[in-house]
C-alpha cells in the first residue's frame, strides 16, 4: 500500500521548525493554564499580574500569539512559577519530577517520549 499525501506530510510535520514552536507554545501555555487553576487565578487576575489586557492573555491561552522568553518568564513569576528548559537527544525520554518544598504533597513525575507520548504519574 502506499504512503498518501497526509501520512507523508504527518511524517515530516514533526521535523519542521513551525511544529516544535507550535509544541513548545502548546506545552507551555497547558502548564501555565493548570498553575492557573492551582491557584484558581483567572485571565484577569493574570492580566493584572502583568499589566496587559484580559483579551491578551486570552490571546496567549488560546494559542493565538507567539510569545517572547520574556513574556513565557512574565507568565511563570505571575503564577510564582518558573520555566524549565533542557535539550536532549530527538529519542531520549524525558522525565522530571516536579514537587514542593514542604514535601511532597503534589508530587508529580511528568515526561515526553521521543514520540511526543506525554504522561504523568501522580505520587
Amino acid at each position: 500500500m502506499s504512503t498518501g499525501f497526509f501520512e507523508t506530510y504527518a511524517a515530516t510535520a514533526k521535523d519542521s521548525p513551525s511544529y516544535q514552536a507550535a509544541r513548545l507554545s502548546l506545552d507551555f501555555t497547558e502548564s501555565l493554564a493548570t498553575r492557573m487553576d492551582a491557584l484558581r487565578m483567572t485571565r484577569a487576575d493574570l492580566a493584572r499580574a502583568i499589566g496587559k489586557s484580559p483579551a491578551y492573555v486570552s490571546k496567549i491561552l488560546n494559542g493565538d500569539t507567539n510569545f517572547t522568553l520574556e513574556t513565557m518568564a512574565a507568565l511563570a513569576l505571575a503564577v510564582d512559577g518558573e520555566i524549565n528548559l533542557r535539550l536532549c537527544g530527538r529519542d531520549d525520554r524525558v522525565m522530571w519530577v516536579a514537587h514542593s518544598k514542604a514535601g511532597n504533597a503534589g508530587q508529580r513525575a511528568v515526561g515526553i517520549g521521543s514520540d511526543d507520548e506525554a504522561y504523568t504519574l501522580a505520587a
